[in-house]
């Protein structure tokens, strides 16, 4: 069935809307800030009002990298362990794959006339033919051996993957979600703004001292760079 344009729409990642009240609340401050006269309205250092939505701002991005971390923190330290398994399993495959090289020549004619106890009246045929069915058997084992081990370390490569791009899915959540609020914190200054700039005595000198650019992007919202970590403190200090 054939999705229409609004079920293909994810509702949780359209623009944030600007309430009505913080509308009002904004376009009240900006009346009385109007009255003020400059420097008030020409920078976040200048402005209370501009500080507060930029302190918002930095809230909500604390707050989206804090939840991006708890949700990430289990897949972090099992990515710890994986690399740890990884290390291990390699050593170990190339250990089984000198083994099979080894196993895998012929045996030497001494070990095949090699007599056990409990064979001393066998003719030589069949105790070669023993040594030849136990050379085999030892080559098979130690074949499956590294069989098992290639196979185990396919698994632990897939599962890094797997949570590596789960990982990566939700820091570009957390990352999309401060885009977000940024783009809504500049929206609510522009409405204060143009509130502010309504009939103000200085007009032209406000415009020209106006600072658009309030906040920017912190430095892990890139692309490519992880999510900074709380610093340990305590006893894990």
């Amino acid at each position: 069935m054939a999705l229409t344009g609004a079920q293909r729409i994810d509702r949780r990642y359209r623009t944030l809307r600007i309430p009505w009240s913080t509308r009002l609340r904004l376009r009240w401050y900006a009346r009385a800030d109007r009255r003020a006269g400059l420097p008030v309205g020409v920078s976040v250092a200048s402005t209370p009002v501009l500080a507060e939505l930029v302190a918002e701002y930095g809230e909500a991005c604390e707050r989206e990298r804090t939840a991006c971390l708890i949700d990430t923190g289990s897949a972090d330290v099992r990515l710890g362990q994986i690399d740890a398994e990884l290390c291990t399993l390699r050593a170990t495959l190339e250990r089984q794959a000198e083994d099979v090289e080894r196993m895998a020549q012929p045996p030497a004619p001494a070990w095949l006339a090699r007599r056990y106890p409990g064979e001393e009246n066998l003719p030589d045929s069949a105790t070669r033919e023993r040594r030849a069915i136990t050379h085999q058997h030892s080559v098979a084992a130690t074949r499956a051996a590294q069989a098992e081990t290639q196979r185990r370390l396919d698994d632990v490569l897939a599962e890094q993957a797997h949570l590596r791009a789960a990982v990566q899915a939700r820091a570009d959540v957390a990352r999309s979600h401060v885009v977000r609020a940024r783009e809504l914190t500049h929206r609510k200054a522009a409405v204060y703004r143009r509130a502010l700039l309504r009939r103000h005595p200085q007009r032209e000198e406000l415009v020209r001292l106006w600072d658009t650019e309030l906040c920017d992007l912190p430095t892990w919202v890139a692309p490519g760079i992880p999510l900074p970590a709380p610093a340990p403190s305590g006893a894990s200090a």
